[in-house]
């Protein structure tokens, strides 16, 4: 494939027949367009009445480009190759996943995210994983488990440090802490005392 470089703006139209490709390339700057017939995958190709038009060649890593660079592929020679800001790689890397060949940036947030969606599989240090996304703080009646993730308190609970119903750390109001549990009442021989439950010893 070959690519044109007009000396201004150019907007391009390509009409492909058998092995031929046909450019009509209009160049904004002084309103005056010029043609260009090019052989597909061949070396000869015919510019016709604009000589500051220049035929270039795509970097052998693309199939089509914009750029005769290797930073400027549109898509890649190699089918097992994918599409990266332009670059035609192996492996997307870190932070990347590939959504039908084309490399895309994960959620902003992640420290790492799934291979083929934006939605994060870990996250950066002081950060827990909340549905897809990285976050400082996990949201009200959750808590942060041992992987950095955001979990469910029991129901029972307004605040918690696990998933248990013996897990709360403090309670909806209307109900007194007690043993790490939410109760309606102390029961015998404890009284209540800012929404906690103490003994009267």
């Amino acid at each position: 494939w070959v690519w044109l470089l007009p000396p201004g703006l150019m907007v391009s139209l390509l009409l492909e027949r058998r092995s031929y490709c046909m450019f009509s390339v209009l160049f904004i700057g002084d309103g005056r367009t010029d043609w260009g017939l090019m052989c597909h995958n061949a070396p000869t190709t015919l510019v016709c009445h604009e000589e500051r038009a220049v035929l270039k060649s795509c970097h052998g890593s693309c199939s089509e480009c914009r750029g005769p660079t290797q930073q400027e592929c549109l898509s890649c020679s190699d089918p097992a190759a994918l599409l990266k800001d332009g670059v035609c790689v192996f492996d997307c890397g870190a932070g990347y996943y590939n959504q039908e060949g084309i490399c895309y940036a994960c959620d902003s947030s992640c420290a790492s995210c799934f291979p083929d969606n934006p939605k994060c599989m870990s996250c950066p240090t002081g950060t827990a994983l909340h549905h897809g996304k990285c976050i400082t703080q996990c949201p009200t009646q959750h808590y942060v488990d041992n992987h950095s993730r955001c979990r469910a308190c029991h129901s029972s609970c307004a605040t918690c440090w696990g998933p248990s119903v013996s897990h709360c750390i403090s309670c909806p109001s209307g109900l007194l802490l007690h043993q790490g549990q939410c109760v309606e009442a102390c029961g015998e021989g404890l009284y209540p005392q800012d929404s906690t439950c103490h003994s009267e010893d």
